[in-house]
């Protein structure tokens, strides 16, 4: 019997067939993900000619929102890729939608991983770009008398840090105190020039040899 006879448009039974092979379809499972996505995709793509109105019919005789009708297509679109890795990746249609939208190369590096138990939030952190470490630069530097006690030293860096986080505060900029370490003086002993069939000396031994050494 024609389709003119029975009454039934070509489009709506071309429409009728995608939305049950979608809806058929488990979304419980990733193989079943896998399989409505990838029909979703090809559905679009068969009714593209007919215009956004038959998207529209599909997309409510298969009982599906428009995001997440959405999120199939662009899943389906790698249904095929995603089978390869299906061991690694996780049964939930936002991860999987989180990995569809990256450049091919970034996707195909991240489902060569371990991805099970990860949410989309997770998978979305994965790609954000590594955060440019932060510089600082001299501002000041701040000078106390010879002789002042380490005690006293530690309560005047824990009051200028205090007073430092305040002004920070107010000026919106994130200020920092680096202490210095005291630095040790070294002592240079003098050597007295080696003899023959004498050790080299140093401090008072050298004064020592020095006054008796034979002018």
């Amino acid at each position: 019997m024609s389709d003119s006879v029975s009454g039934i448009d070509p489009l709506d039974r071309r429409i009728n067939k995608w939305a049950a092979m979608i809806s058929d379809c488990s979304g419980s499972t990733l193989a079943g993900i896998l399989l409505s996505a990838e029909n979703v995709f090809h559905a679009v793509r068969d009714l593209s000619s007919y215009g956004p109105e038959a998207r529209r019919t599909l997309q409510a005789r298969a009982r599906l929102s428009q995001p997440m009708m959405s999120k199939l297509e662009a899943i389906g679109r790698h249904a095929a890729l995603f089978r390869l890795q299906a061991d690694n990746l996780p049964p939930s249609v936002s991860s999987l939608y989180a990995l569809a939208q990256r450049p091919g190369h970034e996707m195909i590096r991240a489902i060569a991983t371990d991805l099970r138990d990860k949410t989309r939030a997770e998978i979305k952190a994965l790609f954000a770009p590594a955060r440019p470490a932060r510089t600082t630069q001299l501002l000041m530097t701040i000078a106390v008398p010879a002789g002042v006690q380490n005690a006293t030293k530690l309560r005047l860096i824990a009051d200028i840090k205090a007073a430092l986080g305040r002004i920070g505060e107010e000026r919106k900029i994130g200020l920092s105190v680096r202490s210095r370490r005291p630095s040790r003086r070294r002592i240079v002993r003098p050597v007295v020039p080696q003899r023959p069939g004498m050790a080299a000396a140093t401090g008072n031994e050298a004064a020592a040899v020095a006054k008796s050494a034979p002018r």
